[in-house]
């Protein structure tokens, strides 16, 4: 067994991204209370699963925010630096996993 794990290829999310995913975190907050607020007022079922889709598509919002910062902050770097095999297959494995 390996003991060494694997350095990723990336660390950094660049501050206009982070700025961005922080706002969209915060309203998903206020919705995920809106949420709770639905349950404890017994809102109908439909209301409550149309807050739901509402909060993960928030959340794939914040998703596409973080992928994009990572194409164009660390798999863009890598490739100009002309990366491994490894690092073309973590950054694919990345891309397919959460796109």
């Amino acid at each position: 067994m390996n003991m060494h794990k694997k350095k990723p290829i990336c660390r950094y999310i660049a501050s206009e991204n982070k700025k961005e995913a922080g706002i969209r975190l915060r309203r998903i907050e206020g919705q995920i209370r809106g949420l709770q607020e639905m349950l404890n007022d017994d809102r109908n079922c439909r209301d409550v699963l149309n807050q739901i889709v509402s909060v993960e598509k928030a959340l794939e919002g914040v998703k596409k925010v973080i992928l994009r910062n990572f194409v164009e902050q660390c798999a863009s770097k890598r490739i100009k630096a002309k990366g491994t095999k490894e690092d073309y297959d973590e950054i694919m494995e990345v891309i397919f996993k959460y796109s």
